[in-house]
C-alpha cells in the first residue's frame, strides 16, 4: 500500500469513527452557546433564507 493510500485509508477510518460517536445535540448545543453563537454566524458562508438553515441542519444532521 503506498502512502497515499494508507494516509487516506487513515482518514476514511477516521471520519467514519467520528461520524458513527459524535453527539451531534451536544455539538450543535455548544455552537449555540452565548459565547460562541455571534462568532458562529460571523462565519457561516452567505445562505438564502430557508426553512433549515445550516445551523439547523447541522442538529438535525444525525439523528438516529
Amino acid at each position: 500500500m503506498h502512502s497515499s493510500q494508507r494516509s487516506t485509508h487513515y482518514q476514511q477510518k477516521r471520519v467514519n469513527y467520528h461520524a458513527t460517536h459524535n453527539d451531534s445535540y451536544q455539538f450543535f448545543n455548544l455552537l449555540t452557546t452565548p459565547e460562541f453563537f455571534d462568532h458562529l454566524e460571523e462565519h457561516l458562508p452567505a445562505h438564502r433564507e430557508r426553512l433549515f438553515p445550516p445551523t439547523e441542519t447541522l442538529s438535525v444532521a444525525r439523528v438516529a
